[in-house]
């Protein structure tokens, strides 16, 4: 006999070629419906054409015949039925795994002997990998990476100063914002550090005396490496809240009705890209083991960043918007119909 045991299926089903060669007495049985592998639903009595295995035993012989011992390596199962211990043995390959040729004669005399149940047609290239088997970019898109080079590049400078430079406003009669330090572990201190170095010398913030302060956040990301944040909850508090509205997604969404095609823009340290106004810098500052910081950007953390941010881009954006462009803070959907 050559069983197959289903843990994924629900009932056993016995061959009906097989039940009549052993003369297996049946009862007849209202249909159930089935489901199968390719998803294909069957009306099913129990008795069935199982294709090369004699019966299918699943989740309800498993649970008659439980406990039972099985070894996956070996392929064996034992169990304990009507006081007599039943061994089952797998099919076992030996040897090394090898392919052959058969001509299509035999293997359709094989197919009607129901010696096989499917077969698959594999075409095996073995290719080297070549450091240069992308894609070459068409003359066009070169042209533009040339030509706006600069956008692609890291940022030397800070940005200028704008309309729209970011502002925290205190509520009236709120004193300046001054936290605790966290406890850092000496990994963690290094890990400040060299964020505060990296930022230093790309002049996104600088030294300070200021009677603000937040401490510092360290957030594990999935790769193991360190998120720098700034905890400014406690200013957020007492800041005025910035009502500028954001788009609603399922309005941005009607806006892509018939366009086919897509290009998405993703922003470099988006917020980094605008300036604090000047005299709210010292708002920003945070504290470390190594002194006191505040931001000459828009810090990340800021309660009111997303509506300054939004109110930045739809003015950036304002002649496209709609048109062949939406945006979502720092989201930004190039679609067309065609090109």
């Amino acid at each position: 006999m050559l069983l197959l045991v289903d843990s994924r299926s629900t009932h056993s089903f016995v061959n009906a070629t097989f039940a009549a060669r052993i003369g297996a007495a049946t009862t007849n049985i209202s249909p159930i419906s089935v489901r199968v592998a390719n998803g294909q639903r069957l009306n099913c009595s129990g008795v069935s054409e199982l294709g090369v295995y004699d019966a299918v035993l699943g989740v309800d012989w498993l649970a008659q015949h439980s406990p039972m011992q099985c070894d996956w390596q070996l392929k064996t199962m034992q169990f304990e039925d009507e006081g007599k211990t039943v061994h089952l043995t797998g099919v076992r390959s030996d040897g090394q795994p090898a392919l052959g040729a058969m001509d299509a004669a035999t293997l359709w005399q094989m197919h009607d002997s129901n010696e096989i149940w499917g077969a698959t047609l594999l075409e095996i290239q073995l290719t080297e990998p070549s450091p240069d088997s992308g894609q070459p970019i068409p003359p066009t898109i070169q042209k533009i990476l040339t030509e706006f080079s600069e956008i692609f590049e890291e940022p030397t400078q800070l940005p200028p100063h704008r309309q729209y430079d970011h502002a925290i406003t205190l509520e009236p009669g709120a004193a300046p914002v001054n936290c605790r330090p966290y406890r850092y572990s000496p990994l963690q201190k290094d890990e400040i550090e060299r964020h505060v170095s990296e930022m230093l010398k790309t002049r996104v913030i600088t030294h300070n005396m200021s009677p603000f302060g937040a401490p510092v956040l360290l957030v594990k990301k999935k790769d193991d490496t360190w998120r720098f944040c700034v905890d400014y909850r406690r200013l957020n508090q007492v800041t005025i809240k910035n009502r500028f509205p954001l788009p609603v997604i399922d309005e941005l969404l009607d806006e892509l009705a018939g366009a086919t095609l897509f290009s998405k823009i993703d922003l470099r340290a988006s917020y980094h890209q605008i300036r604090m106004r000047e005299g709210d810098e010292e708002k920003t500052t945070f504290k470390t083991h190594l002194g006191h910081y505040q931001f000459r950007v828009m810090p990340f953390g800021v309660t009111n960043g997303p509506p300054t941010f939004q109110c930045v881009i739809n003015s950036v954006f304002s002649g496209p918007n709609r048109k062949f462009i939406i945006t979502f803070l720092d989201d930004i959907l190039v679609f067309s119909p065609s090109l």
